[in-house]
C-alpha cells in the first residue's frame, strides 16, 4: 500500500500523547521508513493477524490497524502501556524477547514486524529469529527495518577515528545499538533461520528528512541518493519456508 506522508500525519495526529515533541521528532525522522514499510505489507480480504515486536509508540501498529483492519498484537520489554493502544484495540503484553519466548502459540500470526529492533538484541539473533518464525503461520510474512552499519555517515566516522556505534556509559549501561548489519549480513541472518527474502534494500528514507539543506547536507543527500550502499536503512520481507529448522543460538 502506497500511503502519502500527510495522511500518516492525520491518522497519527489525534493519538494520545503524540503531541510531546520527543515523539513528534521521532515521527518527523521514521515517517518515510514507515511509508516504506507499509508498502511491504500485503492487502487481504481476510482480517489478518499482525504481531509488532517492539512495538514502543506502536506508530507502525495504529497505521497497520488503520490502513489495513487487521488485528494487531505488540509485545515490548518495557511496559508502555498507553489509552492509545486499548482505543485502537491493539492487544499488548510484556515481554522481553532476549530472556523469554514470544507469549503466543505456534503458528498464531500471519505478519511479524521486527522494525528497529534487530539492532537493539544483546543475544545471539538466531534465537530471536526462531521464535519469530515459531509464532509465524506457514508462510507468514516477516517484515524488517534495521540500521545500515556501511551508511555513508558511519563510515566518515571512522575515517576521523570515531566509533559510529554508541559506547556504555558510566553504570555500564546502553541504550542504543548494540550491532547493526551490512545488507548482506543480514541476507544471510534471514536465511539461515528458514526465511525465503521476497525483498532486500537499502533505503535513503531518513536522509529524506534532512530539511536544512546547507551545501554540505544537500552533497550528503544526493551522494547518499546516487549509491545506494551509502543508505542509512536496510528493510527486508522475507516468507517462513517450512521444514527442519536449524537451531542456532
Amino acid at each position: 500500500m502506497k500511503v502519502e506522508a500527510e495522511k500518516i500525519n492525520d491518522i497519527l495526529r489525534n493519538v494520545p500523547g503524540i503531541e510531546e515533541q520527543t515523539e513528534r521528532q521521532y515521527l518527523r525522522f521514521h515517517i518515510y521508513r514507515y511509508i516504506e514499510t507499509l508498502s511491504l505489507i500485503p492487502i487481504s480480504s481476510s482480517k489478518l493477524n499482525v504481531l509488532d515486536v517492539g512495538i514502543s509508540s506502536g506508530h507502525l501498529a495504529i497505521l497497520v490497524r488503520k490502513l489495513f483492519g487487521y488485528q494487531v498484537y505488540g509485545v515490548d520489554a518495557q511496559d508502555v502501556s498507553t489509552p492509545r493502544f486499548p482505543s485502537e484495540g491493539i492487544d499488548l503484553k510484556i515481554c522481553d524477547i532476549v530472556n523469554q519466548p514470544l507469549p503466543y502459540d505456534a503458528e498464531s500470526f500471519d505478519i511479524v514486524l521486527f522494525c528497529e529492533v534487530l539492532e537493539h538484541l544483546t543475544v545471539s539473533p538466531y534465537k530471536v529469529m526462531n521464535e519469530l518464525w515459531r509464532v509465524l503461520k506457514k508462510d507468514g510474512i516477516l517484515i524488517f527495518s534495521t540500521p545500515n552499519i556501511a551508511a555513508l555517515v558511519k563510515r566518515l566516522k571512522l575515517l576521523v577515528g570515531k566509533n559510529p556505534l554508541a559506547s556504555f556509559n558510566r553504570n555500564g549501561e546502553i541504550n542504543y545499538h548494540i550491532h547493526e548489519y551490512t545488507k548482506s549480513e543480514l541476507a544471510s541472518l534471514i536465511e539461515q533461520t528458514n526465511f525465503r527474502l521476497d525483498m532486500l534494500y537499502l533505503s535513503d528514507c531518513w536522509e529524506r528528512t534532512f530539511n536544512n539543506l546547507n551545501p554540505l547536507r544537500l552533497a550528503y543527500k544526493l551522494v547518499v541518493k546516487c549509491v545506494p550502499s551509502f543508505r542509512g536503512c536496510i528493510l527486508a520481507r522475507a516468507r517462513k519456508v517450512n521444514g527442519k529448522r536449524t537451531n542456532m543460538c
